[in-house]
């Protein structure tokens, strides 16, 4: 099966989907349609350390590959620095 599902991603050319923001939910409130009621499918990943493990221009540069590799959301950890003084 997993060999299938890698041969029809190769086959077929993904490509990002035009959401126009904000979102919210369909009439039905089941799925998330954008400004045009157009069904708006969320494809991500997760990038937890992207905040504070890499510099700003590597950001830039993950962000741009994640684009252009069809990702239109991107999953992050944000959190406060918590110093000596906090703890």
């Amino acid at each position: 099966m997993r060999t299938i599902l890698f041969l029809l991603c190769i086959t077929f050319k993904i490509q990002a989907q035009e959401i126009r923001f904000p979102v919210k939910a369909s009439s039905n409130k089941k799925y998330l349609v954008d400004q045009n009621g157009k069904a708006v499918f969320i494809n991500g990943c997760a990038s937890w350390r992207l905040p504070y493990a890499l510099t700003l221009k590597e950001v830039k540069q993950y962000l741009v590959n994640r684009k252009a590799n069809g990702f239109n959301a991107v999953m992050i950890h944000i959190t406060r620095i918590l110093t000596r003084s906090m703890i």
